[in-house]
């Protein structure tokens, strides 16, 4: 009798868990990882990339273990992260439509405009990004032709009326130049540069800057190029992902070369800086290496707890704010790590296990861990705040950050000994690098607080409004006109009077500028400036790094000018689809302002 012969389709032995995420479980043995790549080495026993399936049968692991040499033999298979096969776009259902895009480059529409050049499919540079990019070693990638018939020509005509509708938005708005740089495992230093402003961002260019990412001054003149390209008189700013590198030295020379525009941090990096910093304190760095014993034991023995949930504590993931959610897990599930049925004096049988019998028996250990939790719980939902916000929140930056300084205090019911450690924490990355005019500057202009009993004008607020006006208004005759309305602002006369009410000011800062700035014309576009500008960096869109590394490398051994401008067609329509799903995404949960107001 014949041997049924298993599918060679990955998508037979698993099932998606979550798409958008990219998750798949295995069918086998249920086991969640991350892409289809892993799904294969997992079923193939591949070592090094997670836990090998215990229950796939033996023609189906025969089948995925040649993956294993394949892994070896092919030198672009060091990626750090999977992709969806043949999906650069990572995030998105398989299903084809305007809304819901998955561009594939397996062609297998006909007739329909390429969204890449024409001849883009035939380079040999394409074919090895893609093909080390999707790992996928049994495909062969069409021809141009078929590439030209992969995406739907409306999708492309939405791509580009987003990306010119965008452009057009900064003279109005304004926008923030993001810097997205990391560094390989080679040494080599690059950057990606995207423009976000209240319409969205859009990928601009990337580069290469290894050879000078030493040379202050040839960074400074890169950066030049960029905001001319994209009008200086635009540019209210530019957020830096980091404070590592070249970007840490940056911001000095920036302020003192360009006479416009700011240089900001990223919000949501500075605030892991402070939960970096909080986890290194004396009173939480025990806690905390406590807690990740107790969570890698219990993962261990998942298998004994089948009521807890047990997050995967190997599971990839560099957020500072994780072992504060772990703790936070454990604390939670605090009555059923005691009374469970489920301990069972053979999961103590080792030395490890009896450790931490003894500390779940501790009480200081809990006291200690919801001492800990005081302090960074709030710091850990601004967190989620800022990635989630699906509107610009210039506006509130600078009220929020001091509303999680008094949480905190509250939680340690106004003890200055118990609270000021971690505040100085907070006050350290917040004065040397989250802190910005720009953020004082939005909160003057919210009405939302500026009108609410809680405002407090200080020096700092006010030096922050004038220090904007003065870098971001050149004309000195706007100047003063912008300070002579700034006046019937603070009085509320005209229509300020009718929007400082308490139904009114309620409103989105933008719209409410909007509509009751229109007789101050010089201060309204100016307060839209201010409130249009986003305080986080790129990593909340999730790029694909690896991909625009191939790339620039590739362009670099490229002698053929045509190619070269290929390729960064590649590029430039590679991120822009995603960022244009993310936008779209993004906004379809509720508004982040519900979190945040006046009162």
């Amino acid at each position: 009798m014949v041997a049924h012969q298993p599918s060679d389709d990955i998508k037979d032995h698993g099932t998606f868990s979550n798409r958008k995420g990219g998750r798949v479980r295995c069918n086998y043995c249920q086991k969640e990882m991350q892409g289809l790549r892993r799904l294969k080495f997992h079923l193939g026993g591949v070592k090094g990339d997670g836990t090998t399936c215990l229950k796939v049968p033996a023609n189906v692991r025969e089948l995925y273990q040649n993956e294993k040499f394949e892994r070896k033999k092919h030198k672009y298979y060091d990626l750090k992260r999977d992709m969806l096969l043949l999906d650069p776009l990572k995030e998105l259902p398989q299903k084809r439509n305007c809304s819901q895009r998955s561009y594939n480059f397996k062609g297998t529409r006909p007739e329909s405009d390429s969204l890449i050049g024409i001849s883009t499919a035939n380079l040999t540079s394409f074919q090895e990004i893609m093909y080390s990019t999707t790992g996928d070693r049994r495909s062969e990638y069409k021809s141009y032709q078929e590439v030209k018939g992969s995406v739907p020509q409306a999708e492309v005509t939405e791509l580009q009326d987003y990306v010119k509708r965008t452009k057009q938005s900064w003279s109005s708005t304004g926008c923030s130049i993001l810097l997205d740089t990391w560094r390989n495992g080679q040494g080599q230093d690059f950057v990606i540069f995207l423009v976000d402003c209240s319409e969205g961002p859009i990928y601009l260019q990337s580069s290469n800057v290894s050879s000078f990412s030493l040379d202050s001054d040839a960074i400074q003149s890169m950066l030049n190029k960029v905001i001319e390209e994209v009008g200086a008189q635009n540019v209210v700013q530019i957020i830096a992902c980091s404070t590592a590198g070249w970007l840490g030295t940056m911001e000095k020379q920036f302020m003192e070369k360009c006479k416009t525009g700011f240089w900001t941090v990223s919000a949501s990096h500075c605030v892991e800086l402070m939960l970096e910093k909080m986890a290194l304190m004396d009173s939480v760095q025990p806690v905390l290496e406590k807690a990740a014993s107790l969570t890698k034991f219990m993962w261990k023995q998942k298998d004994s707890f089948p009521l807890l949930d047990i997050k995967d504590p190997f599971s990839e993931g560099k957020s500072a704010a994780i072992p504060f959610m772990t703790l936070e897990n454990i604390v939670a599930e605090e009555e059923k790590l005691i009374t469970a049925s489920e301990w069972k004096a053979s999961v103590w049988a080792s030395t490890e296990g009896k450790m931490v019998y003894k500390l779940f028996r501790l009480r200081s250990f809990w006291s200690e861990a919801r001492m800990v939790l005081k302090a960074s719980v709030p710091l850990v939902r601004l967190l989620a705040l800022i990635h989630r916000a699906d509107k610009p929140l210039m506006g509130y930056i600078y009220e929020t950050m001091d509303r999680v300084k008094e949480a905190i205090k509250m939680e340690f019911e106004g003890k200055t000994s118990e609270y000021m450690p971690f505040w100085k924490v907070i006050d350290e990355i917040w004065d040397k690098h989250l802190h910005s005019p720009l953020h004082a500057a939005g909160y003057y202009l919210n009405p939302n607080l500026f009108y609410s009993s809680n405002f407090h004008l200080d020096t700092e607020v006010a030096f922050g409004l004038l220090c904007c006006i003065v870098r971001l208004v050149r004309d000195e005759n706007m100047q003063d006109q912008i300070s002579q309305q700034l006046d019937e602002y603070l009085q509320a006369r005209g229509d300020f009077e009718e929007g400082s009410s308490i139904r009114c000011r309620d409103k989105p800062p933008l719209e409410w500028w909007s509509k009751y700035g229109t007789e101050c014309p010089e201060l309204q576009r100016f307060a839209i400036y201010i409130l249009s500008q986003t305080c986080d960096g790129p990593s909340r869109y999730g790029l694909n790094k690896e991909m625009a590394r191939k790339l620039l490398t590739s362009e670099m051994n490229c002698v053929d000018q045509q190619e070269q401008a290929q390729l960064r067609e590649l590029t430039f329509y590679h991120y822009n689809l995603q960022l244009l799903y993310s936008k779209k995404h993004r906004g379809e949960g509720n508004s982040c302002y519900e979190d945040l107001g006046g009162e």
